[in-house]
């Protein structure tokens, strides 16, 4: 009932059609001219370099996918470098520590800012720190009075000098 062309006709037909054109066309116009000689040397850290890579890595794990005999000829080390990416990749990202895919939103950065910075005023404030040094066996009187008197020392010491040099 489509007639004569039934790629043409039925919906299913033009999606095949479109999917096999671009397949062909994403074949054509892979340019491989950016990727280095030597895939064991060290990956370059252009983000578009690697965001290039990785639309590459994903179109080349397609399988059954044809994208050319360039990229074809090129498979292995492709699938070297790819392998080399995912690994700084998932190096970038860091230990979890069981946090997984936690990630702070700058509203959420801002407020424990203001947190951290609170608690550290109240600290001040409050003599917590004191206390806190106390706990641990310092002395508060090394933190407070003792150096401002040792700079009156030094302040009187080097007037009597320049008191000495003016005679």
């Amino acid at each position: 009932s489509c007639g004569v062309l039934p790629t043409m006709c039925c919906v299913r037909g033009r999606m095949v059609a479109l999917s096999l054109l671009l397949s062909l066309h994403v074949g054509r116009s892979l340019d491989l001219t950016w990727l280095p000689e030597d895939p064991d040397g060290p990956l370059p850290y252009s983000k578009s370099y690697r965001d290039k890579l990785r639309t590459l890595c994903d179109l080349i794990e397609v399988p059954g996918r044809n994208l050319g005999p360039d990229v074809e000829q090129a498979r292995p080390k492709l699938q070297k470098m790819c392998r080399k990416l995912r690994k700084d990749d998932a190096r970038q990202k860091g230990p979890s520590f069981g946090l997984g895919r936690l990630q702070l939103r700058p509203l959420r950065q801002f407020l424990l800012l203001c947190v951290g910075c609170g608690l550290a005023f109240a600290a001040y404030k409050f003599g917590w720190l004191d206390t806190a040094l106390i706990a641990l066996g310092v002395e508060p009187g090394l933190l407070e009075g003792d150096a401002a008197v040792d700079l009156d020392e030094v302040r009187q010491a080097r007037l009597r000098r320049f008191a000495e040099h003016e005679d």
